[in-house]
């Protein structure tokens, strides 16, 4: 059997050498653009929550997108995710979200947010249908009460002897609800009145 052999001849070479310099020449024809203004185009990285999702990332995500109710939000890096459901304050939940996300990775972004919340007459805020049949046993209550909620949906309602002291009756249980069983790097939480009689 006979062996080929090549060899490159100074045409081809030369060729060849041709070929690279057209080459870069389109390569930096697109970098500074035909009017000589500057890029013609830039490529984009993409962000991490552009990314494929693992296994487990999808999973979680497709539990959350199921279940969403208030404010919820789903926060992902790379390799982290964290998510928040049945807030009533967006920026309480996207902060949790993130905190969470933080906690597992870097590089966290929030990807998505849903509000499905109620506007209610008679309070100053939306509200999930959970806390709206709390406010009907509030809107029952002899005497002064008040009714306080947390942006991560904890919330109290509480009597006093007069209104002041239903009022920090009602901060006090909704704080306790709120920060119970809260990890120690999520942000600081705090409870607002609502309404009041």
């Amino acid at each position: 059997m006979l062996k080929r052999r090549f060899s490159l001849t100074t045409i081809d070479v030369l060729a060849l050498l041709a070929g690279l310099v057209v080459l870069a020449g389109l390569n930096l024809w697109q970098l500074v653009g035909s009017d000589g203004q500057g890029p013609a185009a830039v490529s984009v990285i993409r962000p991490p929550q552009a990314q494929r999702m693992s296994d487990e990332m999808q999973l979680r995500y497709d539990r959350w997108a199921k279940g969403t109710r208030g404010v919820s939000v789903f926060a992902r890096g790379e390799t982290a995710f964290g998510w928040t459901k049945d807030f009533l304050d967006e920026d309480t939940a996207k902060a949790d979200a993130m905190a969470w996300c933080a906690n597992e990775g870097q590089d966290c972004r929030v990807v998505e947010v849903r509000n499905e919340l109620s506007v209610v007459q008679g309070l100053d805020m939306p509200v999930t249908e959970r806390i709206l049949a709390m406010f009907g046993r509030f809107q029952m209550t002899p005497g002064p009460v008040a009714f306080a909620v947390s942006g991560n949906g904890a919330h109290a309602a509480q009597k006093g002897e007069t209104a002041e002291q239903a009022k920090v009756n009602a901060l006090a249980a909704c704080m306790k609800v709120a920060m119970k069983d809260r990890e120690a790097f999520l942000p600081t939480l705090s409870c607002r009145i609502i309404a009041q009689r």
